[in-house]
């Protein structure tokens, strides 16, 4: 039996949320010239997991087998991509590589790269800082206030104040 292998995505290049993890559907085929099982594998970028949804009995695994699939037919595989814990720069290109290997007499390895891309992530969280007690007429105040990039672009800032008519 000679093994011929597809695999594919609806994404050229898999979109990642760098603050959780992402799961998406794949498609493998069996092109060969006869039944045969694989067995499957995951190499994730270093800082990353990478595991298969649904394939093995322990979903998340990296690894598992396809049991028997027919000629010319083919399998649904969902495989979850979680990102380090750290936040990552958006638009950073990173590669896992899904490794297939016939379950055969004389067993050949089909390596397959899954590109990924971190998705960009416009996140800014504004805090006051300032607790405003009772306000006494003639006396004045200052607010203070935290701003905290929680997303993964720089931005500039430049912040504004609108006071209710009369104020100064």
């Amino acid at each position: 039996i000679l093994g011929a292998v597809r695999f594919e995505s609806a994404y050229t290049t898999i979109p990642i949320d760098p603050r959780t993890w992402s799961s998406i559907d794949f498609i493998f085929h069996n092109d060969g010239n006869g039944d045969v099982g694989y067995d499957l594998f995951l190499l994730s970028p270093v800082g990353w997991s990478s595991g298969f949804d649904d394939l093995s009995s322990e979903g998340g695994a990296s690894s598992g087998s396809t049991g028997l699939i027919l000629e010319d037919s083919m399998r649904q595989l969902s495989i979850t991509f979680t990102p380090p814990l750290v936040m990552l720069k958006a638009g950073a290109e990173y590669s896992a590589t899904f490794r297939a290997i016939t379950q055969t007499e004389n067993p050949q390895t089909f390596d397959f790269e899954i590109p990924l891309v971190v998705m960009e992530i416009k996140q800014i969280d504004i805090y006051m800082s300032t607790t405003i007690g009772e306000i006494t007429p003639g006396t004045g105040f200052s607010l203070l206030f935290s701003f905290e990039n929680n997303g993964n672009l720089n931005h500039n800032i430049t912040p504004t104040l609108t006071l209710p008519s009369g104020w100064t």
